[in-house]
């Protein structure tokens, strides 16, 4: 089974069919789940440990999907039963496979922003193997739900399962590794189809690139805010006006390739770039540490052959928008702050000036649609190619 990869989150939130009742006349539900715990080789207070998660666990039930959060508690639990069983020990959450140090394999391909993974061992086999050998352990579960909070085992057992999974199972990394390298093959060849396909058959298309927010700058949580609203309304914004949008985040590479392919595009596409993120006076921060240079945004627009226009909601963009107007680019842009100047946030859960003001205009890429706002350091300005 492959599996595309993506990063978690610390709070989780899972949904819920049987833990609380949804019925709109009888809707109630406890604030913790109850816990089972069953344990093998141990010897710990139950009932302690079961609380103790179950405290962990918040219920949200809100109709008609309620869910939980989880919040980590794996360390504390960790030196708790060490100090209980005099035994070094592992704490995990969720799933077995955790428990090796080795058992994922990864194929990245920034070019095309895909990743995917796949498991050497799977839980039932490293399951097999635990109670096979009667290796001690404790499994908590959330009470009529097949949802696992933790497992806990010696720390020993992650070599000993290891090295009886490797025994059992001897060509299993060879067999996964080709099957994984020939899926990936297969991704890859199907991602760059379906976006030409798009490219060809979409005379609206729309990009929304989302560049690098530093989570310690000042005001972070105000920026995050806007960020979010502002890709909801753009959301809105491309749909209605029937763009089909091929969405961009912390990828130059990928960036890069779009446009590439957006070079086979016919004349007659309309093609919308809008940037939000960190600017710098050297460029758009696409990533932690690329950066898009103006002189990269020129050569690459270059060989878009429709009517494209460059929106940069981010601080420094007229340094972008003067570039491309002293070099005639064919490329329009409208940038949000002055030369050499940034742009202050909006208020939290507001999207940005440039964003209203885009979808006020109407498409209509003209000045008096696109006015300042000085308490924001907002100085719209449109570069027209002529």
């Amino acid at each position: 089974m492959i599996n595309y990869f993506y990063s978690g989150l610390l709070s989780v939130g899972i949904a819920l069919t049987s833990a609380c009742a949804v019925s709109q006349a009888n809707f109630s539900c406890p604030q913790h789940p109850e816990i089972k715990v069953k344990q093998r080789g141990f010897n710990v207070p139950s009932e302690a440990l079961a609380e103790k998660i179950s405290q962990s666990i918040t219920l949200t039930c809100k109709l008609p999907r309620p869910s939980f959060s989880i919040t980590s508690i794996e360390t504390l639990l960790e030196k708790e039963l060490e100090l209980q069983t005099g035994r070094d020990l592992v704490v995990l959450p969720n799933q077995l496979d955790s428990l090796l140090d080795e058992n994922t394999l990864f194929r990245t391909d920034q070019d095309l922003d895909l990743r995917l993974l796949e498991l050497i061992y799977k839980e039932d086999e490293i399951k097999n193997v635990i109670s096979d050998l009667n290796i001690p352990i404790i499994e908590t579960k959330v009470h009529s739900l097949e949802i696992t909070p933790y497992f806990i085992l010696p720390f020993e057992s992650k070599e000993i399962v290891t090295h009886e999974l490797k025994r059992r199972y001897p060509t299993r990394l060879e067999e996964v590794t080709l099957y994984l390298d020939t899926q990936f093959s297969h991704a890859k060849e199907k991602k760059i189809k379906d976006l030409q396909e798009q490219i060809s058959t979409n005379k609206k298309i729309a990009l929304y690139v989302e560049g690098f927010v530093n989570p310690f700058m000042e005001n972070y949580e105000y920026y995050r805010d806007e960020l979010l609203r502002d890709k909801e309304e753009l959301s809105r914004f491309f749909t209605s006006n029937n763009f089909y949008t091929i969405p961009v985040k912390l990828n130059k590479a990928y960036f890069t390739k779009i446009l590439e392919l957006l070079s086979e595009a016919s004349p007659e596409t309309q093609l919308l770039i809008f940037y939000v993120g960190h600017g710098t006076p050297q460029g758009i921060k696409i990533g932690y540490q690329d950066i898009i240079t103006p002189q990269e945004l020129k050569l690459d627009l270059e060989q878009f052959p429709g009517d494209a226009t460059l929106i940069l909601g981010s601080c420094y963009s007229g340094n972008i928008r003067d570039y491309f107007q002293r070099e005639k680019a064919p490329t329009r842009v409208i940038s949000a702050s002055r030369n050499g100047f940034p742009v202050k946030t909006n208020l939290p859960g507001l999207p940005g000036h440039l964003v209203l003001d885009l979808i006020k205009s109407h498409l209509e890429f003209t000045p008096e649609h696109f006015k300042p706002e000085p308490s924001s350091d907002y100085y719209p300005s449109i570069y027209q190619p002529h």
